[in-house]
């Protein structure tokens, strides 16, 4: 492989990270966060103990009073304390508007701004952060005035909110540990049907003024209808104030200038594109990304800064907007865009891009400061913003979100983002386990390190994190991270202790002993696999996702060491009805993750195997049916327990882009174990070829599908008897060498081509719309015969050959390539499209061999009768000057 898809930007991260780095290169202090520069709110003011009563003996002796008409948040609220409080202590709490008087001989708790919560000061300092200060959006006063008296408001309605779950967390013990509605598996609620407070004056903020996680809210139990208005993000005191998604499309209306000012949108070969917004369908009015506008025309900015303004004027109490390039790719092609961007820029993998939007979001805070000089303007540090600009500063109203991608250090990142002279700064972190995994990352104390090294620096102000868990196997990890987003200060240690006691009670220990074996197999992947950086190695929790390598973070014997752990923990649990069910649906989600740990561990002994003699052969023939033999179990695991519910309820792997999962499926054996089991097979068919000769091999390889009845097993080693005849497949490809393509005519009537009919030559070319891409069939270069096809400047492009599958199953794959020493990828991609589905796709990645002629090939298993075996070659990221040449594809079948 010469590189993931990314890699121009990695090697640069690489190559800044591997130095030594002295003392002096250290840009700050790592200081513990006690001591970082921020106003944290002192302790509460206690008084006399039981001074206020909730309930007593299950009796309510308060009411909830909220005022009249307010905002959703503040009902939400209300909502919330009461449902908890209800739960709590067995009482039917009186939930009123400030409209209604109070029930006699009841006290009141006053949420949000009534009438005696708005004359109650709140006293709450503006956030400051060393010299930088930020209204204290997210802090809220928890009072008792007398004995009847309880108020709980915040700044804002969102702080309110913050309020009610904080009272409730302090002085309740209330816990929500999984999403769910109140009383749900996830939650802990002491019962105490006696509920009173001390006399209190407590004021309260976090240090993240800004704090998302999306997806919480997303999966786990339905919400009941009663709790209907209730969210997971309240009780994790979310408050996304500083926004950083995509939103150049917002700001650039498609249906307001798309009709009259083309010019404003992108230039792509030649011609603008201006994105069509779906007028019915699912999609309707939605705006299709895959496209930035044209930066250098400057009415564009003046557009975007008027947007902006406008948003200020009608909402005075934002504190931010973000102002941020759109998802995908699309960057104009128009010289003025280029004439934007750093020297030596490369537009098809997008490093030196930066500059561009630097300067183009420069120029709109210069517009908008004239209004609204305070406002921090946010964009996300993504795409072709991933890299800090080079020839330019940010205004002092930008502030950067960093995206911590696949193949990215955090803390190297936020280094050269500071360089750059960035005063507040944001950090994007992933952990999208249903969009991505079976096995996930528990990052506990690495997301932990992260929040504190960023804490450390004194720019950190917005935590912004792709958060879909499958809450039995890492619930902990949102929840650390959310404690620290709100107070850096605590140990990561501590709420461990809380969270295994609490929620798992005797079966706590083995739990702890569990999270920790899998904890340990995270810190083995990240110290062998992270990129490194003084301050600590680290990767994107994101790597790996939706392929087999996912599995490198648990190995077969961690496996094993954590199942002894949750049966430990079962057996403690026997006399805890509620914790022993929360055992097992951490058993049943976790045993789906164990057995694909399993069978890549035999997938990597076949990757790994050494064949020197029979026996060698005979293990590889063990593993194959091992690694086949687990496929099958996986898919049976899934359609018997993953499908059915408790874990359907928690990992439900809804989302499209989980292709991993929907590859685990019955009839199906996953393609990369197709590939390890044929690769090992091949070599084991070259060691018996020259010791035992063609007819003794064939011999050996038919005796192997004795009593074998699995007919992927089968199928495998019948290719290898085949092969030890001497029987090859025939080449179902017309025209492999691009022979009679190259003569200039089409193969489809052999008339002569036209200049500007290239693509009828019969090639099936493709490529990202929006991306560099370059082609052509030439005789400069060839495997065979006269011709090969070139790729250049290609983001993501390359050629595609589908055949009919017939009656066969079994499939050899290959291709000859040849490409220069510039940095790029290439790989052959094969799949099948048969009833309507798509199988899995087998993915065999080019070596690094600058200008020779190589071989990718690989055996592929069809899961489906009939259809289509389609063959693509792509080049993927190719730097300046790199080339690749094409030349012999192959895709022939086995007898069936």
């Amino acid at each position: 492989m010469l590189k993931q898809p990314s890699v121009p930007l990695v090697s640069v991260f690489i190559l800044a990270s591997c130095v030594l780095w002295a003392q002096e290169d250290r840009l700050f202090d790592v200081v513990p966060p006690e001591k970082a520069a921020f106003n944290y709110p002192d302790p509460p003011r206690e008084g006399r103990a039981d001074y206020f009563t909730i309930v007593e003996n299950g009796q309510a002796r308060c009411a909830i009073v909220h005022p009249i008409g307010k905002a959703l948040e503040t009902r939400r609220a209300a909502a919330t304390l009461k449902a908890y409080l209800d739960l709590a202590t067995g009482a039917d709490i009186p939930l009123i508007d400030e409209a209604k008087p109070v029930p006699p001989r009841l006290a009141a708790i006053h949420l949000g701004d009534t009438a005696v919560g708005l004359k109650t000061d709140l006293a709450l300092p503006d956030v400051r952060y060393g010299d930088d200060v930020i209204a204290n959006i997210n802090g809220y006063l928890v009072k008792t005035l007398d004995e009847k008296t309880l108020v709980i408001r915040g700044k804002t309605d969102r702080a309110t909110a913050l309020g009610a779950v904080g009272f409730l967390k302090r002085y309740v013990g209330v816990r929500h540990y999984w999403a769910g509605s109140p009383g749900d598996l996830g939650d802990v609620i002491p019962k105490t049907p006696t509920l009173r407070i001390p006399e209190v004056e407590w004021c309260d903020w976090p240090y993240f003024v800004s704090r998302v996680m999306s997806g919480l809210n997303q999966f786990g139990p339905k919400i009941k209808p009663e709790y209907k208005r209730l969210r997971t993000d309240d009780f994790f005191r979310m408050n996304y104030s500083i926004p950083s998604n995509e939103s150049y499309y917002r700001w650039l209306p498609v249906t307001q200038y798309g009709a009259t000012h083309p010019e404003y949108f992108p230039l792509f070969d030649g011609k603008r594109f201006v994105p069509i917004t779906p007028a019915e369908g699912p999609e309707k009015g939605k705006v299709p990304q895959g496209w930035q506008p044209c930066v250098s025309n400057p009415e564009v900015a003046q557009v975007m800064a008027e947007g902006l303004i406008d948003y200020f004027r009608k909402n005075p109490d934002a504190i931010a907007i973000n102002l941020a390039v759109n998802d995908g790719m699309g960057d104009c092609m128009c010289e003025n865009c280029r004439a934007m961007d750093a020297p030596n820029a490369d537009q098809v993998n997008r490093i030196g891009l930066c500059d561009r939007y630097v300067k183009f979001s420069n120029r709109v805070c210069e517009i908008v400061e004239k209004e609204f000089p305070a406002k921090i303007i946010a964009f996300i540090a993504y795409g072709s913003m991933r890299m800090p600009p080079e020839t330019v500063k940010l205004h002092r109203m930008l502030m950067p979100v960093l995206c911590v991608g696949s193949k990215m250090n955090a803390f190297e990142q936020w280094d050269q983002w500071m360089r750059m002279g960035a005063r507040r700064m944001g950090i994007y972190c992933y952990h999208d386990d249903q969009g991505y995994f079976i096995m996930p990352k528990l990052d506990i104390r690495q997301s932990a390190k992260r929040i504190r090294y960023i804490v450390a620096s004194g720019r950190a102000r917005h935590f912004y994190q792709e958060m879909y868990p499958f809450w039995p196997m890492d619930g902990m990890v949102p929840y650390v991270e959310n404690e620290l987003l709100w107070d850096p200060r605590q140990d990561v240690d501590v709420i461990l202790e809380e969270y295994y006691t609490r929620f798992f009670g005797p079966a706590g220990p083995a739990m702890k002993e569990f999270y920790d074996t899998l904890e340990a197999g995270y810190e083995r992947w990240i110290e062998q696999e992270g990129l490194p950086h003084w301050y600590g190695k680290d990767k994107g929790s994101l790597s790996d996702g939706r392929s087999f390598e996912q599995f490198k973070v648990l190995n077969p014997a961690e496996a094993d060491k954590a199942e002894a752990h949750l049966k430990r923990a079962a057996a403690a649990a026997q006399d805890a009805p509620l914790v022993a069910e929360r055992v097992d649906i951490v058993r049943r989600i976790f045993e789906f993750a164990a057995i694909g740990a399993r069978q890549y561990g035999a997938v990597t002994r076949l990757q790994n195997a050494k064949i020197e003699s029979e026996a060698d052969a005979e293990k590889v023939v063990a593993d194959a049916r091992e690694a086949i033999a687990l496929g099958r179990t996986h898919a049976d695991y899934k359609r018997d327990v993953m499908e059915k519910p408790p874990a359907s309820i928690y990992a439900p792997f809804l989302r499209p882009t989980n292709i991993f999962h929907d590859a685990v499926q019955e009839g199906i054996i996953h393609p990369q174990v197709v590939q390890a089991v044929g690769d090992a097979f091949d070599r084991a068919a070259t060691f018996l070829q020259k010791s035992l000769g063609p007819t003794a091999a064939a011999a050996w390889w038919k005796k192997q599908r004795e009593n074998v009845t699995d007919p992927a097993l089968s199928g495998v080693l019948k290719v290898s008897e085949t092969k030890a005849t001497g029987i090859a497949p025939e080449n179902q490809i017309k025209d492999p060498s691009f022979e009679l393509r190259g003569e200039g005519k089409s193969p489809k009537d052999g008339r002569p081509l036209e200049p500007d009919h290239q693509q009828e030559r019969g090639l099936r070319l493709w490529h990202r719309r929006g991306t560099p891409f370059h082609w052509a069939l030439t005789k400069a270069e060839a495997h065979t015969g006269a011709y090969s096809v070139e790729f250049s400047d290609s983001a993501l492009g390359g050629i595609t050959e589908p055949v009919a599958a017939g009656a066969s199953r079994c499939f050899r794959v290959s291709v000859w390539l040849k490409h220069n020493d510039k940095e790029a990828t290439y790989q052959m991609v094969v799949y099948q499209t048969a009833q309507g589905k798509r199988s899995p796709r087998a993915t065999v990645n080019a070596a690094l061999l600058p200008n020779e002629w190589q071989q990718i090939s690989t055996d592929f298993l069809a899961p489906m009768e009939g259809g289509t075996i389609t063959l693509h070659v792509f080049a993927i990221g190719q730097t300046p000057g790199a080339k690749v040449w094409v030349d012999d594809v192959f895709l022939g079948s086995y007898p069936p």
